[in-house]
Order: C-alpha cells, then sequence, then structure tokens
C-alpha cells in the first residue's frame, strides 16, 4: 500500500496526493506502465521538473512547462502525447491538482495541426474528385485538432447538411506502429526486471492498446459504430446520435453530421442555462445502463470532449455524443460482476 505509493508516486513527484486512492484501480496499471516506459529517457526527466508542490505558488509556471512538454513530443511526431492523454489527463484527473488538469484538457483536441494542403489532399485523394464538387462552405481552419485526426465543417451538397470532416493525420499509422514497436520491447525489458511489471502485465497492456489504438485509425470502423448506436437508439430520445454518410466515408476519411451542444462537464453554463442537473444525472445512468445491460454495445470513450448536452429545452436535455471510433461489448460474465456491484453499491 503506502510503499507501492511511495514508488508510484515518484514519477509525477505528486507521491502526496491520494495516490494510494487509485491504487486498486486499473488506472494503477497505466502508471506503472508509464514508469518503467519512461525511465531510461533523459527527456521525460522534464517531468521531475514540472510537478513540484507546492503547486499554489508555482502552477501556473508548471502548466506551461508541462503544456510546452506535451506540445513538443506531438511537435516531433511521437505518438507518446497518446500515453500522456491517457495516463496523465484522463487517469488522474482525482490525483494531480485541479488547475494542472484543467488546463491538460485542453491538449484533447487543441494540439498542432497539419497543413491545410495536405488536409484538402487527403479529402480530394480519398473521394476520388474535387472538394468544391462534394462540399460548399468548406472552412479550412480546422475546428478541432487531436493526436489522430483534424475536424473540419462544411457542406455537403447532395444532403444540403452541415457536416464534419475528420481527416486522419498523415503518416501517423506508421509513427503509432514505430512507437508500439518501442513500448512492446520496453514492457518486454520491464517485465524482465522489475516484479512489479511481470505482475502487471505491461507487455498484455501495450498489446491491447495496439489493438485499440490502430482500430481508431480506420474511419470505416468508426462509421459502422456510429451506424449502430444510432439504431440502438432509434426511438429513445436520450442520446442522439448524428447522421453519419457512408458514401463519403474511407479508411482516412469520416462525414458526419455536425451537432452542436454543451460539453458535459460545463456546469456553470449548464446551471446558467437553468438545466435541470439532476435529469441529466439520471439520464446518464440510464444510458449506460441501456448500453451495457441491454445492446451490449457501448460508447468507450465518454469523455467531456466527447460527451454534451443538447440543452434548448432546459427542462428536458438530452445527451450527444461522437467520436465513436471506441466501443466495447462485455461478456455474460462480466456484465453479470458488474450488475452485482451495482446492486451491492
Amino acid at each position: 500500500g503506502i510503499d507501492q505509493s511511495k514508488k508510484i508516486g515518484k514519477l509525477f513527484k505528486i507521491n502526496q496526493i491520494k495516490i494510494d486512492q487509485v491504487l486498486s484501480s486499473q488506472w494503477c496499471r497505466c502508471k506503472d506502465t508509464a514508469k518503467y516506459a519512461f525511465k531510461n529517457y533523459k527527456e521525460f526527466s522534464a517531468l521531475n521538473s514540472t510537478f513540484q508542490p507546492p503547486y499554489d505558488k508555482n502552477a501556473k509556471k508548471q502548466i506551461k512547462e508541462l503544456k510546452d512538454f506535451i506540445q513538443k513530443w506531438n511537435g516531433n511526431g511521437s505518438n507518446l502525447v497518446l500515453v500522456t492523454h491517457y495516463v496523465i489527463i484522463t487517469a488522474i484527473t482525482d490525483v494531480v491538482p485541479t488547475e494542472i488538469a484543467k488546463s491538460l484538457k485542453t491538449l484533447q483536441d487543441n494540439l498542432p495541426h497539419f497543413s491545410e494542403n495536405e488536409a484538402i489532399g487527403i479529402i480530394e485523394r480519398e473521394l476520388g474528385a474535387n472538394i468544391s464538387s462534394i462540399f460548399d462552405n468548406f472552412d479550412a481552419t480546422p475546428l478541432a485538432a487531436a493526436s489522430i485526426a483534424q475536424v473540419y465543417s462544411a457542406k455537403l451538397k447532395d444532403e444540403d447538411e452541415e457536416v464534419v470532416i475528420k481527416v486522419v493525420r498523415p503518416g501517423i499509422k506508421n509513427i503509432i506502429k514505430k512507437d508500439i514497436s518501442l513500448m512492446k520491447r520496453i514492457a518486454s525489458f520491464s517485465e524482465k526486471r522489475f516484479e512489479d511489471a511481470k505482475r502487471l502485465q505491461v507487455s498484455q497492456l501495450v498489446t491491447e492498446y495496439e489493438a485499440v489504438i490502430l482500430s481508431e485509425l480506420d474511419m470505416r470502423l468508426e462509421a459502422s459504430n456510429i451506424k449502430q448506436t444510432k439504431r440502438n437508439f432509434e426511438g429513445n430520445d436520450l442520446l442522439y446520435v448524428p447522421e453519419v454518410y457512408l458514401d463519403y466515408c474511407s479508411e482516412n476519411l469520416l462525414v458526419m453530421q455536425r451537432v452542436e451542444g454543451i460539453p458535459v462537464d460545463r456546469i456553470e453554463t449548464l446551471n446558467d442555462l437553468g438545466v435541470d442537473l439532476q435529469l441529466v444525472a439520471e439520464r446518464g445512468v440510464e444510458i449506460f445502463l441501456k448500453q451495457v445491460f441491454i445492446d451490449n454495445f457501448f460508447h468507450a470513450d465518454m469523455h467531456p470532449g466527447n460527451i454534451f448536452i443538447d440543452a434548448k429545452d432546459p427542462s428536458d436535455p438530452a445527451y450527444v455524443a461522437v467520436d465513436y471510433a471506441i466501443v466495447g461489448s462485455l461478456s455474460e460474465e462480466e456484465q453479470y460482476q458488474i450488475g452485482r456491484m451495482l446492486v451491492a453499491a
């Protein structure tokens, strides 16, 4: 318990900030993997100078250092930004000080973008046509730039519909494969040298990560996931699933209906609009239960960057979800065990 807490905590210099509270969770595996993977890289020594308490005195400087550090890795084309995304932003928002965690969230969809010419070239190559023959009002400034893809807005001529166009980053697949190969070697080395690494099965963790990240690169799979989820919620007002236009989708391109909403973590905004937050919470649970126990097909990347609230009618809020690259299903035994935990709670 305590010894392991301090051991893991050394990675981020935050060993006194509730690390022990997450030791029993799956995220412990992620932090351990990060520790072993990054141990011998001088570049990651930047982390040691970034997380130096007390945060109240140095928070702004630390935030800037950490953001610059992650931006540097992404700018160099390294997929390690994806590791920092999952391990730091998603995994330890209850461990890292709120100010730093909040700032890091901006990196979910605000990373350095590739050029307009590259994006247009990919779109035209994938569609086999000039962009102006298919889209009106194409905005060359990306709405969002994430690690795997960039998103643009336009109007689809055939459907007379406002859409977003998701374009996979050029060359990202080869970069990810190289990084995964490195991660596998590091994991194998770690399991030979460290009992904890062997116990936590870090090689298996990397293999699972490889399957997930490579599937995220195929926009055809995401389009299929959107279609399936839309069928599952047909006639159900709890969750709005955008329309996807399969005729314009390919491995590197996804075209879907543009939707609007308020990010689910913007509590102040929702309060200002008079949204019934209790109803929002209840409906969120209902959506979860339906996906897990009825459909057995669930959105597996439901962070605030992907989940929005339609607050047109504050007394009747609805959920809107985007980014269906990662989905999941469970065995009957897994469903049973989750059901038991829910009943016990």
